[in-house]
């Protein structure tokens, strides 16, 4: 998966980019079933440029399959050194569902 977009967070625009034959640069999803609903989570790794340098962003998606419930979490930079934001509603996402979206994610991606 290739593509590209810009973070804007103020008045300030961030640039990123995503290409799947990129060093570093990942993509993943998975589905699970869970009480009759079908649920995705997905994950996207690239690099956008801040102000000093280049970093890793990485935009992790859960979506139900009829699209009435998504949340999508962007975490820029690293363990530590990062920043993160969440837009959506993660109510749905309990303990139980987001282990069993988790494991099932994990099956799907080995």
């Amino acid at each position: 998966m290739d593509g590209n977009g810009v973070l804007k967070i103020d008045n300030d625009t961030y640039p990123f980019i995503i290409e799947e034959n990129g060093e570093g640069v990942s993509s993943s999803i998975g589905q699970a079933e869970v009480n009759g609903q079908t649920y995705y989570k997905g994950i996207l790794q690239g690099h956008i440029k801040n102000k000093k340098s280049n970093d890793i962003i990485s935009i992790v998606f859960y979506f139900t399959g009829d699209m009435k419930q998504q949340v999508s979490n962007v975490i820029v930079g690293t363990m530590g050194n990062d920043v993160y934001m969440s837009f959506g509603d993660n109510s749905f996402l309990t303990k139980q569902l987001n282990e069993e979206i988790e494991k099932k994610f994990q099956e799907a991606n080995q």
